[in-house]
């Protein structure tokens, strides 16, 4: 949170560090997630789309915030404080899709695809759930029964196949 001062020298420290670490998720989460504030959409988006990519198989650990209520914290494994960074990059880009792009479409296909691979991830199954009760016309019937029972729709030793897409691709145009 800040004043448009303090978002505009965030702008420019995370531009730094980027320059500086161009493969860091998790400065390319941060970056993205002030440039969402800041308006700057798709710069946002190419950021969100970074973070997921360079987050991949990514054993680093981040700082649990959820201000913003779309961090997707916890869930990921280690201490309280602490969660993976590759799940919570795949929550923040399907969340970001939903409420800033609009396409409920995609940021579903999203939160399946991050939720076969992080089943148990709260801020994953706590924001899918948001996404389908507000658009109850998308929910199947394993999502039905999540929703009711806050249970992941991903429960291990369900035989869905994993999806090889991952979607991390851009879509959307400007702001």
């Amino acid at each position: 949170e800040g004043d448009e001062k303090s978002l505009n020298e965030s702008l420019l420290l995370f531009s730094k560090a980027m320059k500086l670490s161009p493969n860091n998720g998790q400065y390319a989460l941060w970056y993205a997630r002030v440039l969402k504030k800041t308006g700057k959409l798709s710069q946002a988006e190419i950021m969100y789309q970074a973070a997921c990519k360079n987050s991949k198989n990514s054993k680093e650990k981040v700082e649990k915030t959820d201000k913003d209520g779309d961090n997707g914290g916890g869930g990921g494994g280690g201490d309280d404080k602490n969660y993976q960074l590759e799940p919570s990059a795949l929550c923040n880009y399907a969340t970001f899709i939903y409420r800033q792009r609009k396409n409920v479409n995609k940021a579903k296909m999203m939160f399946v695809d991050a939720l076969l691979e992080y089943p148990t991830h709260k801020g994953l199954i706590r924001n899918y759930t948001m996404l389908l009760k507000a658009n109850p016309h998308l929910a199947n019937d394993d999502d039905m029964i999540f929703m009711n029972s806050s249970r992941s729709p991903m429960k291990p030793g369900k035989s869905k196949s994993k999806s090889k897409s991952k979607s991390t691709g851009g879509e959307g145009g400007g702001d």
